[in-house]
């Protein structure tokens, strides 16, 4: 129930309103109208204008608040005029005249759960917390790395350290001389990620003209630099590995099991081994044995974390059978299961070695190039399986999805003839 203004000087029928559900005026119809009069004569603070209709009314004449009481089963809800009109107050519509039950609604007190104040120096405590977990912590190494060539810029060249366009552009120039253009962007967004919080305009002055098109000169000047980048593992190379490797020992299964997992899911090598650096190891990336599931024709696992998943939220990792090769992923996860329960069976993590340890970056590229050459990485494995997948004819689309890449950024895993690629995305495959 609400209220509406009459307007002083006209007709009360001819100007009567009503709300509907969501607060709109709408006209009022004829018997409307009348029913409302009605009602406006218990409401009005004048003698009513017609004392014979009103004589036949069962509640008399209230001189107190200069009207007559309100029908019982139309409760009126009297709120101030509005100040910008005026006018005498009357009640709206019941709902037998059109006007919604929920016009006004109680005000109500929500359940909150009971939370006990926590002091000054706890808050700023779990604050600080929250902040140093907000980016990864092998993220906020690259970063420090990152400011430190910023600061030791502005040392060098006697500075402000507040990071100015002029300044910022000053940094790109001199950087570019020293690596490679390509890398300073990434420099430059980890400068912004750390001095935020001291100079909050950082990122503005990062993306001023004078810095952008600073950069984009140096990379048309000196970016012809060539990128010194790992081939792509191939099918060649996994027979390689199966004849020097295929021994039954736990590790060089494990080996081989870790090598045909990263081939075939399109994983990186860091999302199955630890890092060489203790600093920068966490137990929520490490993938668990009671998450993988052996199937007929392939079996599946929780990847936890990848590099596009910021939050954890978790990848379900699908790798499937080849039956009629040699190098069948499903067997030989089968074949590291077998050994990996009977030496570790309650430890938790998926991949271990014979030590009881997860496999590290290191080992695992030790164990690569001891057969492959200093050729070859951990994002071989990467690189090869998109480029296997191009090679069979599969889409873009396809091996973007199966890589969790966010942006064409596969593309660089490809290492074959752009003509020859051409040919296999849109001919059908290799034949």
């Amino acid at each position: 129930m609400g209220s509406v203004n009459l307007s002083i000087g006209t007709s009360p029928l001819t100007h009567l309103l009503r709300l509907d559900g969501h607060g709109r005026v709408i006209p009022l119809n004829a018997g409307q109208k009348h029913r409302i009069q009605c009602h406006r004569i218990f409401r009005s603070r004048s003698p009513p204008m017609h004392e014979d209709f009103a004589a036949g009314f069962p509640h008399p004449w209230n001189g107190e608040c200069h009207g007559r009481r309100p029908l019982a089963d139309a409760p009126a809800c009297r709120t101030d005029p509005s100040p910008s009109l005026s006018g005498e107050v009357i009640s709206t519509p019941t709902t037998d005249d059109g006007g919604s039950r929920f016009m006004i609604t109680a005000v109500t007190g929500s359940r909150q759960p009971q939370c006990v104040a926590w002091s000054q120096e706890r808050l700023v405590h779990e604050r600080a917390i929250a902040l140093g977990h907000s980016i990864d912590s092998s993220s906020a190494l690259t970063y420090n790395s990152h400011l430190q060539s910023y600061l030791t810029f502005c040392k060098l060249h006697k500075l402000p350290v507040n990071p100015t366009p002029e300044t910022l552009s000053f940094y790109v120039v001199f950087m570019c001389h020293h690596i490679n253009p390509r890398s300073v962007g990434a420099y430059l967004s980890g400068i912004c990620n750390t001095l935020e919080p001291h100079f909050e305009e950082v990122r503005k002055a990062r993306m001023h003209p004078i810095v952008t098109r600073t950069l984009n000169g140096m990379k048309k000047m000196r970016g012809n630099i060539p990128v010194r980048r790992k081939r792509a593992l191939t099918s060649a190379d996994l027979e390689r590995l199966f004849d020097h490797f295929d021994t039954g020992k736990h590790d060089d299964t494990l080996f081989l099991t870790i090598t045909l997992t990263g081939f075939h899911a399109l994983l990186q090598l860091g999302e199955m081994t630890q890092p060489d650096a203790r600093d920068t190891r966490s137990s929520m990336k490490m993938s668990s044995r009671h998450t993988l599931h052996l199937h007929t024709l392939h079996f599946t696992y929780l990847l936890p974390f990848h590099k596009g998943d910021r939050f954890f939220e978790g990848n379900m990792v699908l790798v499937r059978s080849q039956p009629t090769s040699r190098m069948c992923p499903l067997r030989m996860m089968r074949r590291y299961l077998a050994s990996r329960d009977s030496l570790f069976g309650l430890f938790p993590e998926l991949w271990l070695t014979s030590d009881g340890r997860v496999p590290s970056y290191s080992w695992f590229v030790t164990k690569l190039r001891s057969v492959l050459g200093s050729d070859v990485a951990g994002h071989s494995l990467r690189s090869g399986g998109a480029t296997a997948l191009v090679l069979e004819g599969v889409t873009d689309d396809h091996i973007q999805a199966a890589g969790w890449w966010a942006s064409d950024s596969f593309r660089v895993y490809i290492w074959k003839h752009p003509a020859l690629l051409n040919a296999l995305i849109h001919g059908g495959g290799a034949q």
